[in-house]
């Protein structure tokens, strides 16, 4: 399973094992542990070896072939099941002035 992750900061190697990344490139990661708070993957150049874990966020994103591919494709949006806050229709109109009595909830009931 390939890890992708975007690069936060630029790095330039400095030892042999390591790689250059570059802010905002994607990079692959060959395993998600680290290995004393350094991970080991492949630039977008090719070039495999080492760089810090702190200058880059693993991406969670859905893998599927079909993703368009711009590194960019946005993670599952969550999606509330429910909001049952009155304080906005409180200024629509319902229960104007009343505070929260809390009356305003039995209509919005669906299926009845």
């Amino acid at each position: 399973m390939a890890l992708k992750a975007r690069v936060l900061y630029d790095f330039h190697s400095e030892n042999p094992g390591e790689i250059s990344i570059t802010e905002n490139e994607l990079v692959t990661l060959f395993s998600e542990e680290e290995l004393d708070g350094w991970l080991e993957g492949e630039n977008s150049r090719g070039e495999a070896g080492l760089f810090p874990a702190s200058y880059v966020e693993i991406t969670r994103d859905q893998i599927t072939s079909n993703t368009n591919n711009n590194g960019l494709s946005s993670p599952k949006a969550v999606t509330p099941t429910h909001t049952s806050y009155t304080s906005p229709e409180s200024q629509r109109g319902l229960g104007a002035g009343s505070g929260g009595s809390g009356g305003g909830q039995l209509p919005h009931q669906p299926g009845q």
